[in-house]
């Protein structure tokens, strides 16, 4: 079936770079050996999952090739298609300027991951199939231009790996939120309209509390200069940031002496 296909595209001049999961041998469409999927296009198998699968798959694809050029040794499009062609685009695609390329970190040895692998391969044979239709190359001397191509795997590539190497790692958590820092989820201006929300002055002051020895919030409204609104209906303890007595901080003796001692 998949050679059949080929051969159609090629006669017609449109040779398609398909998914790797529509590249399948006869093998593996016969009821006996594999269930395989059906759509429009004919039947499926999995994307390839690692290395093997993907070499596998890259093996399909050159025996249908080379099948096909047995047949029809006139075609041009396929004169250099060959088996060293593709061990050498497999040793590319799995060597040290792909899956094999290494960076070390403090975190240990990172290696690309593998979905940019696939896209890298599959935007391979597109553009080698493009060069073939522009420029009339044969199928082995396109592929190669494709691979060394440095727009292609700067764009399908390097660039997309660059992105997912800057992702926060999902394992590590993210840093505990500043108790004094406002929480840039909640609210807007200087003091902040989300549900309960405080501004933050007292919080960084020298021997200032956010909270109260038994654990619960204080309330920087009450602290400051024009008081706490709520009274009553306040979420936060009315105590001083300081000393927890029952007075704003603006009035605490304590810190108005240490004020007094800074300024002599």
């Amino acid at each position: 079936e998949y050679i059949e296909k080929k051969l159609h595209e090629l006669e017609t001049g449109e040779l398609r770079a398909e998914p790797l999961t529509e590249v399948i041998s006869r093998d593996e469409v016969d009821p006996d050996v594999l269930l395989p999927r059906w759509n429009a296009r004919g039947s499926r198998t999995t994307a390839p999952s690692g290395p093997e699968q993907l070499r596998l798959r890259l093996t399909v694809l050159q025996n249908a090739l080379i099948m096909i050029k047995l047949k029809h040794p006139g075609r041009a499009e396929l004169a250099d298609v060959t088996f060293a062609v593709f061990e050498r685009y497999k040793d590319y695609l799995l060597g040290d300027y792909c899956y094999g390329l290494r960076s070390s970190e403090e975190s240990g040895s990172l290696i690309p991951p593998w979905p940019p692998i696939l896209s890298y391969e599959h935007a391979i044979r597109k553009h080698a199939y493009k060069l073939m239709a522009t420029d009339g190359r044969s199928f082995g001397d396109a592929l190669a231009k494709a691979y060394k191509e440095a727009t292609v795997k700067e764009r399908h590539f390097t660039t997309p790996l660059a992105l997912h190497a800057k992702r926060p790692n999902p394992s590590v958590p993210p840093p505990p939120l500043n108790p004094y820092q406002r929480d840039p989820k909640k609210g807007k201006g200087k003091l902040g309209k989300g549900k309960d929300k405080q501004p933050t002055k007292f919080g960084t002051l020298a021997g200032t509390s956010s909270r109260t020895p038994d654990g619960k919030p204080i309330c920087y409204r009450f602290n400051a200069k024009g008081g706490c609104k709520k009274g009553d209906k306040c979420h936060f303890a009315h105590v001083c940031l300081h000393c927890f007595a029952k007075h704003p901080a603006t009035q605490c003796p304590t810190l108005k002496s240490k004020k007094d001692d800074k300024q002599q």
